[in-house]
């Protein structure tokens, strides 16, 4: 969790063409972050080994609209915007959703490991709005009908 210092990755000073303190006054966004990492590596293994990353997933296609006050609740809870994604996807390819009758909002879960991931959102015009996100470390296990 966040404690306020500042922080910087070695390879960001090495290969980003800014000088230290440009990269220790930006704000603190896991996502950004993780995306900008995976760019990083992408570029580094075409570049130097010849290999090409295996294409993105069809999850990270997903257009998200995410209000200021998400962003930070999930900055704080430390969720990241592919696990945002990944919910959406889950839910939406399998039909496993709630539907709050009063606002049409979904609401979904999505357990990759031992967190389960819950969002609320909706269809929102090429995309999902996002309106909550929370996770729990728990997994969830249904009864089948017999």
């Amino acid at each position: 969790m966040s404690q306020g210092k500042n922080t910087v990755h070695l390879l960001e000073l090495i290969f980003e063409k800014k000088d230290l303190g440009s990269v220790l006054k930006r704000p603190l966004n896991y996502s950004v972050i993780r995306q900008g990492r995976l760019f990083l590596k992408r570029s580094l293994l075409q570049e130097f080994w010849g290999e090409v990353m295996a294409n993105a997933q069809e999850y990270e296609m997903i257009k998200l609209y995410v209000s200021e006050e998400i962003r930070d609740l999930m900055a704080e809870r430390m969720i990241l915007t592919d696990d945002v994604k990944k919910v959406i996807e889950s839910a939406e390819k399998s039909g496993r959703k709630l539907v709050n009758k009063s606002n049409g909002h979904f609401l979904a879960h999505h357990t990759p490991a031992k967190v389960t991931y819950w969002v609320e959102y909706s269809p929102f015009e090429e995309g999902f709005a996002i309106y909550n996100v929370y996770s729990h470390r728990m997994r969830i296990v249904e009864a089948r009908a017999s």
